[in-house]
């Protein structure tokens, strides 16, 4: 309703936003749970109790978000994505275990939030201004002309005249200024335990890139 009131595309505002307070529920519920779980860790069933529990929401969610039609398709086709993320995710974390605890790499976790944070927000953006785009200019489960006639790849993506690639071309621009204003601000917040020198920022940009 913001958005609308002064004259900004709600796909620019409400996917970042969406993106965050949903980031910001999960690392509160988890870390609410943790603590509770490390004051009471003498108590032995405890934890796979609250396992438990979350296992038999599942079924009170699904029935939940079956009574809407358009969820329910994504309830049997959107496992894929979802499970790859989550594998993908997993497999990162594990590097960033490894390289957290070895002394050379010391306070390069704070730099992880940022690199996933901005490309995803972006790459957000970008999706919801498609999603946008085909629920006016097509029918469901049939893609416009235009997109039917390539396959997507990055010379269509950000070389085309299309409106999709104006965004993503407007998005791409966007990458390196983010990520220099965040690498200032944990320069000044974080100061000698996160020391940042050029040859950082230079490989920090060019896989903020890819």
């Amino acid at each position: 309703i913001g958005s609308k009131k002064v004259g900004i595309n709600p796909d620019n505002v409400a996917t970042p936003i969406a993106a965050s307070l949903g980031d910001l529920i999960t690392l509160s519920l988890l870390a609410g749970v943790s603590s509770t779980l490390y004051n009471y860790i003498d108590t032995w069933y405890l934890s796979p109790l609250v396992c438990l529990v979350f296992l038999g929401l599942i079924p009170v969610w699904v029935v939940v978000a079956r009574l809407s039609p358009q969820i329910r398709e994504v309830l049997r086709s959107g496992w894929q994505p979802v499970i790859i993320a989550m594998s993908i995710s997993s497999f990162g974390g594990l590097i960033l275990d490894k390289t957290v605890s070895h002394p050379k790499f010391e306070g390069m976790a704070v730099f992880t939030p940022v690199i996933n944070g901005v490309g995803g927000n972006l790459a957000a953006i970008q999706a919801s201004r498609i999603s946008t785009y085909l629920h006016f200019w097509s029918t469901p489960g049939i893609l416009p002309y235009k997109m039917r006639q390539h396959w997507p790849n990055p010379c269509i993506t950000f070389l085309s005249s299309g409106v999709n690639s104006r965004s993503a071309r407007v998005l791409l621009m966007l990458v390196i200024p983010g990520h220099m204003v965040f690498l200032y601000a944990i320069s000044l917040l974080q100061g000698e335990e996160a020391p940042i020198s050029e040859a950082f920022i230079v490989c920090f940009l060019f896989a903020a890139m890819l």
